[in-house]
């Protein structure tokens, strides 16, 4: 009958796998295939921690140097503030230095996520195939002489499996990459605009002074020539 029960799983035999072990060494076929999956096992965890430790080198690169530039900028934006030597006419200069850092800092760090993504996609793969030859070797010594070569699967399909994987972790990253990018130009522009704005602010006026070179802004240059 379809509901018959099924009858219990037979007590554990704890010299099994003694007596898998001395099949394997029997089989000159099975032995060189278990001695060939032991190796590549251990290669391929020395990789995955390799991996590993490469991309942790490379988050923690980020963070310093996003760190570095944050702190950069509020050196700037302090500077720019509080600077009582510091008049509308000499306001571009901090607004360069400002600039070219967000350059420098914003091309680094495009750089470095993409060295991420590359090391994280090369981490996957080692982890996959590790994972892979850790079932084979765990299913050949559960198995000995009974070990069916057919039941470690379709090989295209754990290569679709990982290719699946890549694909979403590159998204993933592809996402992040936006993110970060449009952090650091809001934040440039916010510095930016400080840089200018703070220090040729009129409090009585409530607008930007004419102002920098010649006495006049960039932006009363046209005015200016106008009226004449």
């Amino acid at each position: 009958m379809a509901n018959q029960q099924q009858p219990p799983d037979p007590p554990h035999d704890y010299g099994q796998p003694a007596d898998r072990r001395r099949e394997i060494e029997k089989d000159p076929i099975l032995r060189l295939f278990l001695q060939d999956w032991d190796d590549e096992k251990k290669q391929m965890l020395l990789s995955v921690e390799s991996y590993r430790g490469r991309c942790n080198a490379a988050k923690a690169e980020l963070y310093q140097l996003m760190g570095f530039y944050s702190v950069f900028q509020g050196v700037v934006f302090t500077a720019v503030s509080t600077a009582s030597k510091l008049t509308c006419e000499t306001s571009f200069f901090p607004a360069v230095l400002s600039g070219l850092a967000s350059i420098a800092t914003i091309v680094s760090v495009h750089y470095k996520l993409d060295y991420y993504t590359i090391e994280k996609v090369k981490f996957l793969k080692a982890q996959h195939q590790s994972g892979n030859i850790i079932k084979k070797v765990r299913k050949l010594r559960g198995n000995g002489a009974s070990f069916n070569f057919a039941s470690l699967g379709d090989p295209e399909v754990q290569k679709a499996e990982l290719q699946e994987k890549v694909n979403d972790e590159k998204k993933r990253r592809r996402w992040i990459w936006w993110i970060v990018m449009l952090f650091l130009a809001l934040f440039t522009l916010v510095i930016l605009s400080s840089c200018i704005i703070v220090p040729c602010w009129d409090l009585d006026q409530h607008k930007l002074k004419g102002c920098t070179f010649h006495g006049l802004c960039w932006w009363d240059k046209g005015n200016a020539t106008t009226t004449g």
